[in-house]
């Protein structure tokens, strides 16, 4: 068969083929990268072209049985192009120009040609097809999924029949062999869950707030000791040398039940007072003859970099309720509590003894006043911001401080604008930013 006639048209339609291959990767990353809070912040808006994405992610399983089906119908197509647009004149110019001249048989031309037309259509389709789109859709993600959204939902329609086909025989030919598609555990992503979560909680099935506990719980595994410890500035301790009396005065100011003992200074934790060890001396005149060391329990010792995970199952298996957090140097970081990890999945727990923490007050629509060391993203998630992760700083104070490059003064005023957002430093004392107040602009200026 003479397909010289066909070549042009042939790798023309190849490459549109990896073309439109390509896109079902780009459109599958792009959707699924996209930060559920940016979606849902951009939907309440009324973004059009927000509202076209949510459609499409309304729809998980749906959307990613479209984009990998069209996915592999492109890549098979278009080597299928690739095969009969290149094979035969490959194969020909080899035995004319090498096998032939040399006595080979005409076989070794074909051998030849087909593991080249092979190898090569592979590797154009991981790299231009899958590789190169992937990467500029995570790039981006909320650009690229607003350029594909109208487009897949046209092919979720297009071809939802084949879909469709494909699952049923899959399901029946898998029933033959006693494994019932229905009964298995979906492969779900964490994506995916999420998704389905953020729809449930639009349509009033799933509380918001058992939404934010399985993104919590999600996060839990990234999260290490030093992003939910209470840090060292913020540390009640007493030295070994302390009466009983100033460590039970103090535990009834400060409303803690364990309180860390140091010998010479802070980054020299030696373990802990439980008050409650304490309590053998309330009848006692005179406590203050009793040595501290006698209460004195060990504790334990975890790097900063520790994840939760591990963290919760070292204090399930010792049976603790707090660690002395340890930086890179040896020195005190922090304590954690069993609270503090469990805090981050379930949000604040109060207790009889916490007296409320005003952190953040809104003072009206567009002002708010809140304490320095509120998180950045606790304050994003309030108003609607994401601001950038930055390993010098995640508080409001970091961020000021950082912007200004100094601690203010303590009689200073002082203002500076960051995302658009006017913060307005109200108190400074030991030497860091307690008390901010902050202007935010109206929403649509905000995302300018």
């Amino acid at each position: 068969m003479d397909t010289d006639g066909s070549i042009p048209l042939l790798t023309l339609l190849y490459a549109l083929l990896l073309l439109l291959g390509s896109f079902f990767t780009l459109a599958q990353s792009a959707i699924i990268t996209l930060r559920d809070a940016e979606l849902k912040r951009l939907c309440e808006e009324g973004v059009p072209k927000a509202l076209r994405v949510k459609a499409v992610t309304a729809k998980p399983r749906r959307f990613k049985g479209t984009t990998e089906f069209g996915f592999l119908c492109c890549t098979v197509l278009s080597a299928v192009c690739a095969f009969f647009a290149f094979y035969g004149p490959f194969a020909a110019l080899l035995n004319r120009q090498i096998f032939a001249p040399a006595g080979a048989a005409a076989v070794w031309g074909q051998v030849v040609a087909f593991a080249a037309v092979f190898f090569g259509a592979l590797l154009l389709i991981l790299i231009v097809a899958r590789t190169i789109p992937y990467h500029i859709g995570c790039s981006n993600p909320e650009r690229y999924a607003f350029i594909c959204a109208p487009l897949i939902r046209f092919f979720m329609a297009l071809f939802y029949p084949g879909v469709w086909l494909v699952q049923g025989i899959s399901a029946g030919i898998s029933k033959l062999f006693g494994a019932d598609p229905a009964k298995q555990k979906a492969d779900v992503t964490e994506e995916e869950i999420r998704m389905m979560m953020d729809e449930g909680s639009e349509r009033g099935v799933i509380e918001s707030e058992q939404v934010e506990m399985i993104n919590n719980i999600f996060a839990f595994d990234d999260t290490t000791a030093a992003d939910v410890m209470t840090h060292r500035t913020n540390l009640v301790a007493v030295p070994k040398t302390a009466k009983i009396s100033d460590v039970v005065f103090l535990a009834v100011n400060e409303g803690f039940s364990r309180i860390p003992v140091y010998e010479e200074d802070i980054d020299d934790i030696i373990g802990a007072v439980y008050v409650k060890d304490l309590l053998v001396l309330v009848n006692c005149e005179s406590a203050d003859d009793f040595s501290m060391e006698d209460f004195i329990r060990p504790v334990m010792y975890v790097p900063d970099s520790a994840k939760l995970p591990e963290l919760f199952r070292q204090f399930t298996n010792k049976k603790a309720h707090m660690a002395i957090v340890i930086d890179e140097y040896g020195g005190t970081s922090g304590i954690l509590t069993m609270e503090d990890l469990l805090e981050t999945i379930v949000g604040n727990i109060q207790d009889e003894y916490d007296e409320e923490d005003n952190e953040i007050i809104q003072v009206d629509a567009q002002t708010y006043t809140l304490d320095g060391g509120v998180e950045l993203e606790d304050l994003g998630k309030l108003i609607g911001v994401e601001f950038e992760e930055n390993d010098d700083y995640d508080t409001v104070s970091g961020l000021i401080i950082h912007t200004l490059g100094r601690i203010p003064e303590p009689s200073e005023e002082i203002s500076v604008t960051i995302h658009g957002i006017l913060f307005t430093v109200l108190l400074v004392e030991d030497r860091r930013i307690a008390r901010v107040k902050a202007v935010i602009p109206a929403k649509r200026e905000l995302q300018e």
